[in-house]
Order: C-alpha cells, then sequence, then structure tokens
C-alpha cells in the first residue's frame, strides 16, 4: 500500500470541490444581477407609471387654472354688468324724480313769477328765479311747503331786479325733496 499515491485523487476532489464553490458563486452573481436588473426595471417601471401620473395631473391642474381665470373673467364681467344695471335703475328713478319735481314746481309756482335756473343734487333743488314782489316767493315757499313732493323751501337771497325791471325780484330758493318721493319711482 505503500505504492499508492492517494495525492490525485484529492487533488481531483479538491478540483471538483474548487468548481462547484466556483459554480455556486457564479449562480449567486447571475441570481443576484438577475434580481438587480429585475429590481432596477421594476423600479423604472414605477418611475414611468408615477411620471405618466404626473403629467396627467399638471395637464389637469393647467386645465382647472384655465377654467378658474375664465370663472374670474365672468365674476369681473358680472360685477361690470351689475354695476352698469345699477347705474341704469339710478338713471331711470333720477329721471322720473325730476320729472315729478318739475311737475310739482310748475305747479305750485304762483302767478307773477318765473324760473330762472334749477339745479338738482342729491334730493336738494336749488331754484332762482324772477318775482314781481316778495309775497309772490312767500307764496311759492308756502305752496312748496304744503306739497307732497317737498319738505322744505329755505330762501337764500332776494334781491331788487338789476335794468328796467327794478320792480322785478330776483331770488334764489333751497327746496329740499321728500325722501318718499326721492325714492319711489
Amino acid at each position: 500500500m505503500r505504492g499508492l499515491n492517494l495525492l490525485p485523487w484529492r487533488e481531483e476532489r479538491r478540483r471538483k470541490q474548487q468548481q462547484v464553490r466556483l459554480s455556486l458563486v457564479g449562480f449567486i452573481a447571475g441570481c443576484a444581477v438577475f434580481l438587480v436588473a429585475m429590481g432596477w426595471w421594476w423600479m423604472a417601471g414605477q418611475i414611468e407609471h408615477q411620471q405618466t401620473r404626473n403629467d396627467f395631473l399638471e395637464i389637469e391642474i393647467e386645465n382647472a387654472n384655465q377654467k378658474i381665470g375664465k370663472i374670474r373673467s365672468i365674476k369681473e364681467s358680472k360685477k361690470e354688468v351689475l354695476a352698469r344695471m345699477g347705474i341704469i335703475t339710478q338713471l331711470k328713478h333720477e329721471r322720473v324724480t325730476i320729472v315729478k319735481a318739475l311737475d310739482a314746481l310748475a305747479r305750485r309756482r304762483p302767478e307773477g313769477m318765473y324760473f330762472t335756473e334749477m339745479r338738482k343734487n342729491e334730493g336738494l333743488i336749488a331754484l332762482n328765479g324772477v318775482a314781481e314782489s316778495n309775497k309772490r316767493v312767500s307764496d311759492l315757499m308756502d305752496n312748496l311747503k304744503g306739497s307732497s313732493s317737498f319738505d322744505a323751501a329755505d330762501i337764500k337771497a332776494v334781491k331788487s331786479g338789476s335794468g328796467d325791471a327794478s320792480s322785478l325780484m330776483d331770488f334764489e330758493l333751497l327746496v329740499t325733496e321728500t325722501v318718499n318721493n326721492a325714492e319711489s319711482g
């Protein structure tokens, strides 16, 4: 038995074990590379899917912002239209009150006087005119105070007429419209 050499058998066994180890390491390395590649592919798919969702959301946000802009412009237009309607309503109301005031003044004016100027500002009417006497101005004030269209009539100034008509009196009168009359119309 002395002549038997067992070394080649041991070397062969070591070589086979080494091959098995290398195959196992290669297989594990291949599996690791495969798992990393699969993970990378899966993660890339997830990123692409999320990017698609983000793009969709950005498009929807842009559409919503455009709709919000249209809504804001419509609201601004609505405010402008409502303001115009308010002005038109106010002008219609003032037109009616001016006509009523002129009618009431013409009906209450006594004989022997006439108006030369009329200014209206927020329920207050300033009248300038010419009368034959102070009595005519006083009668006008009494007639206006007794009217349902006017609250008060206050004389601002009475002067003797100038020029050829020295017997005539120039007057300035402030008349306050009745609040209910100014609002109804």
